[in-house]
């Protein structure tokens, strides 16, 4: 079982998201799709992307699934003084909620809040 579909079952993605996933790979991915529950991204260099505002209740997975280099991903709002989230690991994931107007993590996310 690869690292990002044992970090998706961890996550019940596959259940609680109907296995609604969006695969990206790249170094400059653009904006995150809002369409879809879990978002699976291979960086294939140092890497950015942006996420838009979703709807209020929305939910969001986004997993490293393969690594060359740094991601950092810039949400619209983030909850609190952070303003990006960064994955330096295959494995690496994190689990939103849009909740009054701004992306709050859920859990403990592997990937890093700055």
């Amino acid at each position: 079982m690869s690292q990002s579909t044992k970090v998706l079952k961890e996550f019940g993605a596959v259940t609680s998201f109907g296995g609604s996933i969006d695969k990206v790979s790249g170094t400059t991915l653009g904006a995150i799709n809002l369409g879809t529950a879990v978002t699976v991204v291979s960086t294939t260099g140092a890497a950015t992307a942006t996420l838009a505002d979703g709807f209020e209740g929305q939910q969001k997975i986004i997993v490293c699934g393969a690594y060359v280099g740094d991601l950092v991903l810039t949400p619209a709002n983030l909850l609190g003084s952070n303003a990006t989230i960064t994955f330096n690991a295959v494995g690496d994931s994190i689990a939103l909620v849009f909740a009054s107007g701004q992306w709050c993590p859920v859990g403990t996310p592997t990937a890093a809040l700055a």
